[in-house]
């Protein structure tokens, strides 16, 4: 058991520096500035991200290009793409903040990032080899899915007003003053939500057991880790009630969500 642990450890250590350099030369290629001054603060994150990924990996019953599909795709959606797609649909409030040249090349490294990382973390826990692990959808699931996207909007709006803005206080205002949420903005977390709910799938179907908490800490993990990282386009005060938000309200999703398709 020892040895065990000890093997997993190293893995960990290994698959975060991976991630670590992933994410700096990603970075040069795509045209992003580097935050060198904020080396340990992505190294933390990617330790973090490591982590949970490792755990879900070295658990999952899944091996080879499906295992790497399924790692990519989550991974990509939680860190990249479901962040950057509320991005592009509220660029024209944060036109000032963020320029719009970035957006492109966020989306770009994302992609490098997570095909990076998902093949070297399945290489490097020793599941490159292909196995014959089913997966099928009924149409219960399709049902299930759809109350897992409901409880996300619930839990987006709530832990958006009872959470993150009590924590951001008067930077809420400063930072959000001009924002307005569209009447749209319930379809697209809906969206989004469906978007959470195919991930807990992935998560049911490719690991053996323990399923809630697997799937509960990557939702949080991985997206919440992010915003450890200072960034110019953040104050302090807003990224840290966003980081409390995020790491509590996705913690909860992962869980219930997986809870709801098993009962499908």
């Amino acid at each position: 058991m020892a040895k065990h642990m000890k093997k997993l450890k190293l893995r960990v250590i290994v698959l975060a520096i991976v991630l670590f350099f992933s994410y700096l030369t990603s970075s040069l290629a795509v045209g992003l500035p580097l935050q060198i001054n904020h080396g340990l603060a992505l190294l933390t994150v990617s330790l973090l991200n490591a982590a949970v990924v490792s755990n879900f990996v070295a658990s999952a019953k899944w091996s080879g290009i499906r295992l790497i599909l399924a790692l990519f795709a989550i991974y990509y959606c939680i860190t990249t793409f479901l962040t950057q797609i509320e991005t592009i649909v509220f660029l024209e409030y944060f036109a000032d903040i963020i320029p719009a040249t970035y957006i492109p090349k966020l989306f770009i490294q994302g992609i490098i990032v997570a095909l990076i990382f998902s093949i070297s973390a399945v290489l490097i826990h020793g599941k490159l080899k292909n196995n014959q692990a089913d997966f099928s959808v009924e149409n219960k699931t399709l049902v299930g899915m759809s109350f897992v996207s409901m409880l996300y909007v619930i839990l987006y709006f709530s832990f958006g007003m009872f959470v993150f803005m009590p924590l951001a206080g008067n930077s809420f205002y400063e930072y959000y003053g001009n924002l307005q949420l569209p009447m749209w903005i319930i379809p697209l977390q809906i969206f989004r939500g469906f978007i959470w709910a195919g991930l807990a799938l992935i998560v049911v179907k490719a690991v053996d057991s323990k399923h809630e908490l697997t799937t509960a800490l990557l939702f949080s993990v991985l997206m919440a880790s992010l915003l450890l990282m200072p960034n110019e386009f953040m104050p302090d005060r807003i990224r840290f009630a966003h980081f409390v938000e995020i790491a509590t309200s996705n913690f909860i999703l992962g869980w219930v969500a997986v809870r709801i398709l098993k009962y499908f």
